[in-house]
Protein backbone atom coordinates (compact mmCIF):
# COMPACT_ATOMS: atom_id res chain seq x y z
CA UNK A 1 0.00 0.00 0.00
CA UNK A 2 1.44 3.43 -0.99
CA UNK A 3 1.93 5.74 2.02
CA UNK A 4 0.29 9.08 1.72
CA UNK A 5 -0.67 12.00 3.88
CA UNK A 6 -4.26 13.07 4.62
CA UNK A 7 -5.78 16.42 4.07
CA UNK A 8 -8.04 18.19 6.57
CA UNK A 9 -11.05 17.33 4.41
CA UNK A 10 -10.20 13.61 4.52
CA UNK A 11 -9.85 13.65 8.31
CA UNK A 12 -13.18 15.44 8.70
CA UNK A 13 -14.74 12.93 6.31
CA UNK A 14 -13.45 10.09 8.50
CA UNK A 15 -15.07 11.58 11.61
CA UNK A 16 -18.35 12.14 9.78
CA UNK A 17 -18.35 8.58 8.47
CA UNK A 18 -17.65 7.30 11.99
CA UNK A 19 -20.56 9.26 13.49
CA UNK A 20 -22.92 8.02 10.75
CA UNK A 21 -21.84 4.40 11.29
CA UNK A 22 -20.68 3.87 7.66
CA UNK A 23 -16.89 4.22 7.44
CA UNK A 24 -15.12 3.65 4.12
CA UNK A 25 -14.06 -0.03 3.75
CA UNK A 26 -10.37 0.78 3.33
CA UNK A 27 -10.26 3.78 5.65
CA UNK A 28 -9.06 1.78 8.70
CA UNK A 29 -6.19 0.21 6.64
CA UNK A 30 -5.19 3.58 5.24
CA UNK A 31 -5.18 5.29 8.63
CA UNK A 32 -3.40 2.32 10.24
CA UNK A 33 -0.66 2.41 7.62
CA UNK A 34 -0.21 6.11 8.12
CA UNK A 35 -0.05 5.56 11.88
CA UNK A 36 2.65 2.88 11.50
CA UNK A 37 4.63 5.20 9.25
CA UNK A 38 4.32 7.98 11.82
CA UNK A 39 5.68 5.67 14.60
CA UNK A 40 8.75 4.91 12.43
CA UNK A 41 9.78 8.58 12.33
CA UNK A 42 12.09 10.10 14.91
CA UNK A 43 10.57 10.83 18.34
CA UNK A 44 8.31 13.84 18.47
CA UNK A 45 10.31 15.57 21.16
CA UNK A 46 12.66 18.51 21.38
CA UNK A 47 15.91 17.64 23.11
CA UNK A 48 17.74 20.33 24.98
CA UNK A 49 20.12 21.95 22.49
CA UNK A 50 18.91 19.58 19.75
CA UNK A 51 16.84 19.90 16.62
CA UNK A 52 13.08 20.57 16.94
CA UNK A 53 10.49 18.65 14.89
CA UNK A 54 8.49 20.75 12.48
CA UNK A 55 5.22 21.79 14.11
CA UNK A 56 3.18 20.82 11.05
CA UNK A 57 4.33 17.17 11.26
CA UNK A 58 3.59 17.07 15.01
CA UNK A 59 0.02 18.26 14.45
CA UNK A 60 -0.59 15.85 11.55
CA UNK A 61 0.67 12.85 13.59
CA UNK A 62 -1.51 13.72 16.56
CA UNK A 63 -4.57 14.09 14.37
CA UNK A 64 -3.97 10.80 12.54
CA UNK A 65 -3.41 8.88 15.83
CA UNK A 66 -6.60 10.26 17.36
CA UNK A 67 -8.61 9.39 14.26
CA UNK A 68 -7.25 5.84 14.21
CA UNK A 69 -8.01 5.20 17.87
CA UNK A 70 -11.51 6.65 17.57
CA UNK A 71 -12.37 4.58 14.49
CA UNK A 72 -10.99 1.27 15.75
CA UNK A 73 -12.58 1.73 19.19
CA UNK A 74 -15.90 2.59 17.59
CA UNK A 75 -15.85 -0.52 15.42
CA UNK A 76 -15.11 -2.73 18.45
CA UNK A 77 -17.81 -1.04 20.55
CA UNK A 78 -20.39 -1.44 17.78
CA UNK A 79 -19.94 -5.21 17.85
CA UNK A 80 -20.64 -5.67 21.62
CA UNK A 81 -23.94 -7.00 23.08
CA UNK A 82 -26.03 -4.84 25.45
CA UNK A 83 -25.35 -7.13 28.42
CA UNK A 84 -21.58 -6.66 27.94
CA UNK A 85 -21.69 -2.89 28.21
CA UNK A 86 -21.33 -2.83 31.98
CA UNK A 87 -18.93 0.10 32.15
CA UNK A 88 -20.71 2.44 29.73
CA UNK A 89 -22.93 5.10 31.31
CA UNK A 90 -25.67 6.20 28.86
CA UNK A 91 -26.21 9.94 28.43
CA UNK A 92 -28.98 11.39 30.54
CA UNK A 93 -32.34 12.15 28.96
CA UNK A 94 -33.06 15.92 28.71
CA UNK A 95 -36.14 15.39 30.89
CA UNK A 96 -34.23 13.44 33.55
CA UNK A 97 -31.41 15.46 35.19
CA UNK A 98 -28.39 13.48 36.32
CA UNK A 99 -27.73 13.55 40.05
CA UNK A 100 -24.43 14.97 41.14
CA UNK A 101 -21.89 12.24 42.06
CA UNK A 102 -21.43 13.96 45.42
CA UNK A 103 -25.15 13.58 46.26
CA UNK A 104 -25.63 10.46 48.47
CA UNK A 105 -28.22 7.93 47.38
CA UNK A 106 -31.25 7.46 49.63
CA UNK A 107 -30.94 4.72 52.21
CA UNK A 108 -33.80 2.20 51.67
CA UNK A 109 -34.14 1.81 55.44
CA UNK A 110 -35.05 5.49 55.77
CA UNK A 111 -37.37 5.61 52.78
CA UNK A 112 -40.78 7.23 53.53
CA UNK A 113 -42.54 4.31 51.84
CA UNK A 114 -44.14 1.87 54.34
CA UNK A 115 -42.41 -1.44 55.00
CA UNK A 116 -44.21 -4.68 54.05
CA UNK A 117 -44.98 -5.34 57.72
CA UNK A 118 -46.85 -1.98 58.05
CA UNK A 119 -48.47 -2.12 54.74
CA UNK A 120 -52.30 -2.42 54.75
CA UNK A 121 -53.92 -5.84 54.54
CA UNK A 122 -56.55 -4.92 51.94
CA UNK A 123 -58.90 -3.44 52.65
CA UNK A 124 -58.85 -2.96 56.42
CA UNK A 125 -55.29 -2.75 57.65
CA UNK A 126 -54.36 0.68 59.06
CA UNK A 127 -51.03 2.15 57.93
CA UNK A 128 -48.71 4.44 59.82
CA UNK A 129 -48.97 7.71 57.79
CA UNK A 130 -51.37 9.99 59.72
CA UNK A 131 -53.50 12.69 58.08
CA UNK A 132 -54.68 15.72 60.00
CA UNK A 133 -57.74 13.98 61.48
CA UNK A 134 -59.62 10.67 61.14
CA UNK A 135 -61.71 10.43 57.98
CA UNK A 136 -64.20 8.07 59.67
CA UNK A 137 -65.40 8.41 63.27
CA UNK A 138 -68.98 7.22 63.85
CA UNK A 139 -68.98 8.49 67.44
CA UNK A 140 -69.97 5.18 69.05
CA UNK A 141 -70.56 5.31 72.80
CA UNK A 142 -69.56 2.61 75.30
CA UNK A 143 -72.03 -0.32 75.59
CA UNK A 144 -72.91 0.06 71.89
CA UNK A 145 -73.12 -3.02 69.65
CA UNK A 146 -71.44 -2.62 66.26
CA UNK A 147 -70.67 -4.92 63.34
CA UNK A 148 -67.71 -5.23 60.96
CA UNK A 149 -68.50 -4.02 57.45
CA UNK A 150 -65.41 -5.46 55.76
CA UNK A 151 -63.36 -8.62 55.96
CA UNK A 152 -59.82 -8.95 57.33
CA UNK A 153 -60.25 -6.17 59.88
CA UNK A 154 -57.19 -5.96 62.12
CA UNK A 155 -57.44 -5.96 65.92
CA UNK A 156 -54.55 -4.35 67.85
CA UNK A 157 -53.51 -4.41 71.47
CA UNK A 158 -53.42 -0.59 71.64
CA UNK A 159 -54.88 2.25 69.57
CA UNK A 160 -52.41 3.22 66.84
CA UNK A 161 -50.08 1.60 64.33
CA UNK A 162 -46.81 1.93 66.27
CA UNK A 163 -44.51 -0.94 67.18
CA UNK A 164 -45.94 -1.03 70.73
CA UNK A 165 -49.39 -1.89 69.31
CA UNK A 166 -49.33 -5.63 68.68
CA UNK A 167 -51.24 -7.11 65.73
CA UNK A 168 -53.68 -9.71 67.04
CA UNK A 169 -54.96 -12.78 65.22
CA UNK A 170 -57.20 -13.89 63.66
CA UNK A 171 -58.46 -11.02 61.54
CA UNK A 172 -62.15 -10.24 61.87
CA UNK A 173 -64.37 -11.36 59.02
CA UNK A 174 -67.26 -9.23 57.76
CA UNK A 175 -70.41 -9.40 59.90
CA UNK A 176 -68.77 -9.98 63.31
CA UNK A 177 -70.67 -8.26 66.12
CA UNK A 178 -68.61 -6.26 68.62
CA UNK A 179 -69.33 -4.45 71.87
CA UNK A 180 -67.73 -1.00 72.19
CA UNK A 181 -66.41 -0.59 75.75
CA UNK A 182 -64.53 2.74 75.58
CA UNK A 183 -64.88 6.07 73.80
CA UNK A 184 -62.96 6.58 70.55
CA UNK A 185 -59.24 7.38 70.64
CA UNK A 186 -57.61 9.25 67.74
CA UNK A 187 -54.19 7.85 66.86
CA UNK A 188 -52.12 7.82 63.65
CA UNK A 189 -54.99 9.25 61.63
CA UNK A 190 -57.65 6.73 62.66
CA UNK A 191 -60.51 6.63 65.17
CA UNK A 192 -59.91 3.53 67.32
CA UNK A 193 -62.52 1.67 69.40
CA UNK A 194 -61.92 -0.83 72.18
CA UNK A 195 -64.19 -3.78 71.45
CA UNK A 196 -65.20 -7.23 72.70
CA UNK A 197 -66.32 -9.77 70.07
CA UNK A 198 -69.66 -11.51 70.55
CA UNK A 199 -68.27 -14.67 68.94
CA UNK A 200 -65.60 -16.88 70.54
CA UNK A 201 -62.29 -17.33 68.75
CA UNK A 202 -61.74 -13.65 67.92
CA UNK A 203 -59.46 -11.36 69.96
CA UNK A 204 -60.61 -8.37 71.95
CA UNK A 205 -58.73 -5.12 71.46
CA UNK A 206 -58.74 -1.98 69.34
CA UNK A 207 -60.07 -1.62 65.79
CA UNK A 208 -60.02 1.35 63.41
CA UNK A 209 -63.46 2.65 62.45
CA UNK A 210 -62.58 3.30 58.81
CA UNK A 211 -59.96 4.12 56.21
CA UNK A 212 -58.35 7.48 55.47
CA UNK A 213 -60.32 7.56 52.21
CA UNK A 214 -63.65 7.62 54.07
CA UNK A 215 -64.53 3.91 53.82
CA UNK A 216 -66.31 2.73 56.99
CA UNK A 217 -64.98 -0.54 58.39
CA UNK A 218 -67.35 -0.70 61.40
CA UNK A 219 -71.03 0.23 61.52
CA UNK A 220 -73.97 0.16 63.92
CA UNK A 221 -75.43 -3.27 64.68
CA UNK A 222 -78.97 -3.60 63.32
CA UNK A 223 -80.07 -6.52 65.53
CA UNK A 224 -83.56 -5.61 66.86
CA UNK A 225 -84.14 -5.43 70.60
CA UNK A 226 -87.17 -7.31 72.02
CA UNK A 227 -89.89 -5.73 74.12
CA UNK A 228 -90.11 -6.59 77.81
CA UNK A 229 -90.82 -8.88 79.45
CA UNK A 230 -88.55 -11.15 77.45
CA UNK A 231 -88.18 -14.91 77.56
CA UNK A 232 -85.10 -17.06 77.46
CA UNK A 233 -85.10 -17.47 73.68
CA UNK A 234 -85.42 -13.74 73.04
CA UNK A 235 -82.65 -12.84 75.45
CA UNK A 236 -80.42 -15.61 74.14
CA UNK A 237 -80.82 -14.38 70.55
CA UNK A 238 -79.16 -11.09 71.53
CA UNK A 239 -75.86 -12.78 72.28
CA UNK A 240 -73.52 -12.49 75.24
CA UNK A 241 -73.40 -8.67 75.21
CA UNK A 242 -76.73 -8.04 73.48
CA UNK A 243 -78.71 -7.45 76.69
CA UNK A 244 -76.33 -4.71 77.79
CA UNK A 245 -76.37 -3.12 74.31
CA UNK A 246 -80.17 -3.20 74.12
CA UNK A 247 -81.21 -2.24 77.64
CA UNK A 248 -78.21 -0.62 79.34
CA UNK A 249 -78.96 -0.19 83.05
CA UNK A 250 -82.74 -0.07 82.47
CA UNK A 251 -84.81 -2.44 84.61
CA UNK A 252 -86.39 -5.30 82.65
CA UNK A 253 -88.26 -8.55 83.34
CA UNK A 254 -87.29 -12.02 82.16
CA UNK A 255 -89.56 -15.06 82.52
CA UNK A 256 -88.61 -18.70 82.40
CA UNK A 257 -87.95 -21.95 84.24
CA UNK A 258 -85.36 -21.38 86.95
CA UNK A 259 -83.30 -24.22 88.44
CA UNK A 260 -80.78 -23.43 91.21
CA UNK A 261 -78.56 -25.55 93.46
CA UNK A 262 -75.79 -25.02 96.01
CA UNK A 263 -72.26 -25.11 94.64
CA UNK A 264 -68.73 -24.01 95.47
CA UNK A 265 -68.17 -21.41 92.77
CA UNK A 266 -64.73 -19.99 91.98
CA UNK A 267 -64.81 -16.96 89.73
CA UNK A 268 -61.84 -15.51 87.88
CA UNK A 269 -63.29 -12.07 88.61
CA UNK A 270 -64.44 -10.74 91.98
CA UNK A 271 -65.43 -7.48 93.65
CA UNK A 272 -69.22 -6.86 93.65
CA UNK A 273 -71.40 -8.35 96.39
CA UNK A 274 -73.52 -10.22 93.83
CA UNK A 275 -70.45 -12.29 92.92
CA UNK A 276 -70.19 -13.64 96.47
CA UNK A 277 -72.58 -16.54 95.98
CA UNK A 278 -72.44 -20.28 96.56
CA UNK A 279 -74.97 -21.43 94.01
CA UNK A 280 -75.45 -21.96 90.32
CA UNK A 281 -78.65 -21.38 88.38
CA UNK A 282 -80.03 -22.15 84.96
CA UNK A 283 -82.72 -20.41 82.94
CA UNK A 284 -84.67 -22.85 80.77
CA UNK A 285 -81.78 -25.28 81.01
CA UNK A 286 -79.17 -22.70 79.90
CA UNK A 287 -76.51 -22.51 82.60
CA UNK A 288 -74.68 -19.25 83.08
CA UNK A 289 -77.06 -16.96 81.24
CA UNK A 290 -78.48 -15.44 84.45
CA UNK A 291 -76.24 -16.62 87.27
CA UNK A 292 -76.15 -13.54 89.53
CA UNK A 293 -77.13 -13.12 92.31
CA UNK A 294 -80.42 -15.00 92.93
CA UNK A 295 -80.56 -13.74 96.48
CA UNK A 296 -82.81 -10.70 95.95
CA UNK A 297 -84.37 -8.74 98.73
CA UNK A 298 -87.76 -10.00 99.95
CA UNK A 299 -87.37 -13.53 98.61
CA UNK A 300 -86.02 -16.48 100.59
CA UNK A 301 -84.32 -18.67 97.98
CA UNK A 302 -84.00 -22.29 99.05
CA UNK A 303 -81.85 -24.96 97.42
CA UNK A 304 -82.45 -26.81 95.33
CA UNK A 305 -85.07 -24.61 93.69
CA UNK A 306 -86.94 -25.20 90.47
CA UNK A 307 -89.93 -23.33 89.13
CA UNK A 308 -91.19 -20.77 86.71
CA UNK A 309 -90.34 -17.23 87.75
CA UNK A 310 -90.46 -13.69 86.50
CA UNK A 311 -87.12 -12.10 87.27
CA UNK A 312 -86.65 -8.36 87.58
CA UNK A 313 -83.16 -6.99 87.20
CA UNK A 314 -80.74 -4.93 85.13
CA UNK A 315 -77.44 -4.95 83.28
CA UNK A 316 -74.66 -2.39 83.88
CA UNK A 317 -74.85 -2.71 87.67
CA UNK A 318 -73.04 0.15 89.48
CA UNK A 319 -70.82 -2.33 91.34
CA UNK A 320 -69.36 -3.51 88.02
CA UNK A 321 -66.62 -0.90 88.40
CA UNK A 322 -65.30 -2.94 91.35
CA UNK A 323 -64.62 -6.02 89.25
CA UNK A 324 -61.00 -7.14 89.10
CA UNK A 325 -58.95 -10.23 88.24
CA UNK A 326 -58.93 -12.78 91.09
CA UNK A 327 -56.61 -15.57 89.90
CA UNK A 328 -53.03 -15.91 88.74
CA UNK A 329 -51.70 -13.85 85.83
CA UNK A 330 -52.00 -13.19 83.02
CA UNK A 331 -54.97 -10.99 83.74
CA UNK A 332 -57.42 -9.52 81.26
CA UNK A 333 -57.36 -5.86 80.38
CA UNK A 334 -59.07 -3.99 83.29
CA UNK A 335 -61.53 -2.25 80.93
CA UNK A 336 -62.50 -5.61 79.46
CA UNK A 337 -63.05 -7.10 82.95
CA UNK A 338 -65.38 -4.24 83.91
CA UNK A 339 -67.23 -4.54 80.58
CA UNK A 340 -67.76 -8.24 81.23
CA UNK A 341 -69.33 -7.47 84.60
CA UNK A 342 -71.55 -4.81 83.05
CA UNK A 343 -72.96 -7.47 80.72
CA UNK A 344 -74.14 -9.62 83.68
CA UNK A 345 -77.86 -9.54 84.51
CA UNK A 346 -78.21 -8.78 88.22
CA UNK A 347 -81.51 -10.02 89.66
CA UNK A 348 -83.24 -7.75 92.18
CA UNK A 349 -86.65 -9.46 92.42
CA UNK A 350 -88.11 -12.95 91.86
CA UNK A 351 -91.85 -13.69 91.45
CA UNK A 352 -93.21 -17.24 91.16
CA UNK A 353 -95.40 -17.79 88.11
CA UNK A 354 -97.76 -20.60 89.26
Amino acid sequence: MTDRTFSDAQIRAAFIARSEGSPSPDLADRIGAATRRTRQLQRLVVLPGGVGIQPERLLWAAAISATSLALVGGLLFAGRQPDEQTSVVPPASPSQPVASPSTPLADPSTSPLPSPSDAPSPPAEPTSRPPASPAVDPGFRPDTAVVTLTGDLRVRSKPGTGSDSAKLEPLLRAGVRLLVIEAAVDADGYAWYHVLPFEPGYPSGWVAAGSRDGEAWVGADQTPCPATPVDRAELGSLGIYGGLACFGDREIQVTGLITCSLADVDFTVTGPSWLSIDSTCELDGEEGLLPYPFNPDGFALTYPTQGRFKLTGHFADPQSSLCHWAVDPPAQDPAEIVAGCRSDFVVTKMEPQG
